[in-house]
């Protein structure tokens, strides 16, 4: 049994090396969380620092809208400036932009997290209109 243990915590030690990962990196998400909830005490703030993270994924370059989906796997996805994109805000999901069309399980779309933290329909009527007209002047 011993020698069991000692694998399942060999392999353990591995996946952290490789993917990445430990206890630490588990509570960043909740952490992020959190100040971005503190921070949606102030709107204004909330949509600046929305609006930036935004455009830290997103850019436009020789008529092809490039998108960091994952900033961690540093990968980038280009689409036509055509491309069709949404924004969905709530208190479950947080705030999130879609670009391209079809399911995710099609591979047509990419969704870019803004935030995690819950947003009330009142913080998504401000900050929506804020970060559409942004992407629709990025996209002219």
């Amino acid at each position: 049994m011993r020698h069991l243990e000692m694998l399942i915590v060999a392999a353990g030690a591995l996946a952290s090396l490789l993917f990445g990962r430990s206890d630490h990196d588990a509570e960043a998400p909740q952490t992020a969380v959190h100040s971005d909830t503190v921070l949606l005490g102030d709107i204004s703030r909330a949509t600046a620092e929305f609006s930036r993270r935004m455009r830290n994924r997103i850019t436009v370059h020789n008529g092809m809208v490039l998108i960091s989906d994952i900033p961690e796997l540093k990968e980038i996805n280009g689409f036509p400036m055509s491309v069709p994109w949404s924004i969905s805000c709530g208190a479950y999901f947080g705030l999130s932009l879609t670009f391209g069309s079809g399911t995710s399980q099609e591979g047509g779309i990419i969704d870019v997290e803004i935030s995690q933290a819950p947003l009330t329909e009142s913080q998504c009527r401000e900050i929506v209109p804020d970060l559409g007209k942004e992407i629709a002047a990025l996209l002219k």
